[in-house]
């Protein structure tokens, strides 16, 4: 393990933890992973995470987040967002059982990290964030004289890496049967952005592309149907406008 006293400073979260625990940069996830899970549930989390890994994507994807956070409070902003998937999760060993990390050790972890941590001012320029797809949740009512914001005015936008986890579950459980409506609601989605979201995940994954394709075509054909039906109307009503007007000509010549 490295000498936390030997002076070296770093940018983020992920270079103290690398340089703290001598942890190689391609293990950071996972070292980080195992250290948030309390010591009683190893046994049971390790042989999960080896047997089922596709169960912690969304843990993983949240250290991934964390180890670019170079303040406390975007760390805890992403922490955040992973209690926040937690309660639309629908695997009943990590909500009900518990089979996960814990967002607590992680806050330890961080804090004992800080010293290693510059300050933003004095590290790199961080690296632009990629563009938000969900924005925040809009105020319950405008704020002025006797209002006041909601707590969801301050929820951080999602990050990319959670509305892709998101993305994904939403397609195994469209392609499992479970209808888009549906299947987008319960993972806080909207279709414009879901299909952003798959045409993102398409190269890696050619079922990404192909389910919007799908998705595209039937927007399509909803749209041509209810031209159609417009059409239809408008020809309805045509056709009555020059019954009407037969009917006033044979009136006058009578």
């Amino acid at each position: 393990m490295a000498n936390p006293a030997d002076g070296k400073k770093f940018t983020d979260f992920f270079e103290a933890f690398c340089h703290r625990y001598d942890c190689p940069p391609a293990k950071f996830e996972r070292r980080a992973f195992f250290m948030a899970v309390p010591a009683w549930k190893m046994p049971a989390v390790g042989c999960l995470f080896f047997t089922s890994p596709d169960l912690f994507d969304l843990d993983l994807d949240i250290i991934e987040e964390l180890g670019k956070t170079r303040t406390r409070e975007e760390f805890s902003g992403i922490l955040d967002e992973f209690h926040n998937a937690m309660r639309v999760n629908r695997s009943s060993l990590k909500t009900k059982f518990g089979m996960r990390m814990q967002g607590s050790r992680l806050m330890e972890i961080r804090e004992a990290l800080d010293a290693l941590i510059l300050p933003p001012a004095l590290g790199r320029k961080p690296a632009p964030a990629a563009p938000a797809v969900a924005a925040a949740a809009p105020l319950s009512k405008p704020v002025g004289e006797g209002s006041q914001p909601t707590r969801a005015a301050f929820v951080p936008t999602e990050s990319r890496a959670l509305q892709l986890r998101k993305a994904r579950q939403a397609h195994a459980a469209i392609t499992g049967g479970t209808p888009l409506a549906r299947a987008l609601a319960d993972h806080g989605l909207e279709e414009p952005q879901f299909l952003e979201l798959l045409a993102t995940e398409s190269a890696g994954n050619p079922s990404f592309g192909w389910l919007r394709e799908q998705l595209l075509r039937e927007r399509r054909l909803g749209e041509a149907e209810a031209e159609l039906a417009r059409l239809n109307r408008a020809v309805v009503d045509q056709s009555r406008e020059i019954a009407e007007l037969r009917d006033r000509l044979a009136n006058s010549k009578g």
